[in-house]
């Protein structure tokens, strides 16, 4: 409960550094001043819907990747403290180091925005149009987090970031271990972080266009995405059209 705490004070102040960020380049609408108090309902139930939308996803990424890191940490130290050979003990020490780097950005480094769905916005308090409004920006800087974290999957940053943690790993192991496990612990850890990337939600970044148009006046582009789901114990991946 301490982590699940501490992880969404996290998050909003990543939310909230987004947004923030985001507001200074004029780059994303605000909320006007003169809007109607209809207004600000009828975005903040659009945010909402689109928030809630995500939310199984989400969760079964956030679950998924949890136990593959977490487990792939916990087992290869394991395998580490009994291996008896050096070549062994380094590459599987190595590697339990990387899937504790990857548990570490679940829940310190970059905590995926929208875990929780809305529930967070619908707790805060709505009884005068001032709160609404409070309300509604910090839904906004949920749903730019949540597009700003999808744009991530296809910018060098993180692929660059991806490819220098795996290289390093399989350096290390190739140096110090068998050159051959380096070569394939490396490549393993690369494309498992892509699909660490390319598994997450996808949908978050056209709910922000769809924002800005609603914002402007316009009625919200068709929106075709996929979305995970899960149904009497079994997952489902949807195509919305």
């Amino acid at each position: 409960m301490k982590w699940r705490r501490a992880n969404k004070w996290l998050q909003w102040l990543i939310c909230w550094t987004v947004g923030w960020l985001i507001h200074g380049t004029g780059g994303l609408p605000v909320i006007a001043q003169d809007a109607s108090d209809a207004e600000v309902r009828r975005r903040l139930a659009f945010i909402e819907e689109r928030l809630d939308g995500h939310q199984q996803h989400t969760e079964i990424w956030h679950g998924a990747w949890t136990v593959i890191n977490g487990g792939a940490a916990v087992g290869l130290a394991i395998s580490a403290g009994l291996a008896s050979s050096s070549d062994d003990r380094i590459n599987f020490a190595t590697q339990s180091v990387v899937a504790l780097i990857g548990v570490g950005d679940q829940y310190l480094f970059r905590p995926i925005p929208g875990l929780d769905g809305a529930n967070p916005i619908r707790t805060l308090p709505d009884t005068t149009s001032e709160e609404r409004r409070e309300k509604l920006a910090k839904a906004e800087a949920i749903l730019r987090a949540s597009a700003a974290r999808e744009a991530e999957r296809t910018g060098w940053i993180y692929h660059a970031g991806n490819a220098a943690l795996n290289g390093l790993a399989g350096t290390v192991i190739g140096v110090f271990g068998d050159t051959k496990d380096g070569i394939i612990a490396g490549a393993a850890g690369f494309l498992g972080g892509i699909a660490y990337a390319f598994s997450e939600p996808w949908g978050r970044q056209q709910d922000l266009r769809d924002y800005e148009r609603l914002a402007a006046g316009l009625s919200a582009a068709k929106s075709n995405r996929w979305s995970v789901a899960s149904s009497g114990g079994a997952l489902m991946v949807r195509y919305h059209f």
